[in-house]
């Protein structure tokens, strides 16, 4: 009997680095690996069973996370292999956007206006496309009522950016700069917004006031009168519609429109 031998020369190169992939995407695997031979199979190690064409990983339907994959090259019972991570990551979100009205020189929060989940750490930018610090918006001076679009754009730097749009309604109808007349005053209103009713403190004031409240149309839904002596005066919104109010408060000196939401 004659028996021969002969060297077994396997190599399935080395792992790169981790691949980062966009939830949905397909990726070549052997972008995860080099220096290896040719002929060997990637196998799932993970059973998300999404290897294609061999080597092509399709992420459509899995959840976010890292996944394994082994290349094996075997030659009777020898083999080596090499793994391949990839890393999915889900798409960008950023929110559904929304429409806040505010009165002129109202400072406001644009965070109020994206409904939906979305992710913290976007950017906003103005309606001259300039990136803003903050979502916190103050008028240093007096703003032109109008409508004014505000976009939110958040992205991972692996899938493809998302943005949402917030519209800015300043209402001519009404200044905030006359709320903060009214605060000097130790005037107050809360709970704001409310879900039912809305108190007015008028602190030391002993002066009469009428009380108007207008829906955005500028209609009168509501009228009552502050008797003299009488420092709270309550509200019941309770049957009102969601939205936003002009709470405007009045007497012989002066007269002042407030915001208030009702959720």
């Amino acid at each position: 009997y004659s028996v021969k031998l002969s060297s077994i020369d396997l190599d399935a190169g080395s792992t790169t680095t981790q691949i980062d992939l966009c939830l949905g995407d397909t990726i070549d695997l052997f972008n995860g690996i080099t220096g290896q031979q040719a002929g060997g199979t990637w196998l799932d190690t993970d059973g998300t069973f999404h290897i294609v064409n061999g080597n092509l990983f399709n992420s459509n339907g899995l959840a976010s996370g890292v996944y394994n994959f082994e290349y094996r090259l075997e030659d009777g019972c020898a083999y080596d292999s090499t793994t391949a991570s990839v890393n999915i990551f889900p798409p960008s979100s950023a929110g559904i956007g929304g429409t806040i009205t505010i009165c002129k020189n109202e400072p406001t929060d644009l965070l109020i206006g994206v409904s939906g989940t979305y992710e913290t750490g976007g950017v906003w930018s103005d309606p001259n496309s300039a990136a803003l610090s903050t979502s916190e918006i103050t008028w240093g001076t007096l703003f032109v009522p109008g409508n004014y679009n505000y976009t939110y754009t958040v992205g991972n730097g692996v899938c493809p950016d998302a943005s949402s749009v917030v519209t800015i309604i300043v209402n001519p109808a009404c200044d905030w700069l006359g709320l903060e007349d009214l605060i000097k005053e130790n005037v107050s209103v809360f709970p704001n917004p409310t879900a039912d009713k809305v108190t007015i403190d008028f602190g030391a004031l002993t002066s009469a006031f009428e009380i108007e409240v207008m829906d955005m149309n500028g209609k009168v839904v509501y009228a009552g009168t502050k008797a003299k002596d009488n420092n709270n005066f309550t509200i019941d919104l309770s049957a009102f519609e969601r939205g936003v109010y002009m709470l405007k408060v009045s007497s012989e000196a002066s007269s002042n429109t407030i915001r208030i939401v009702k959720n």
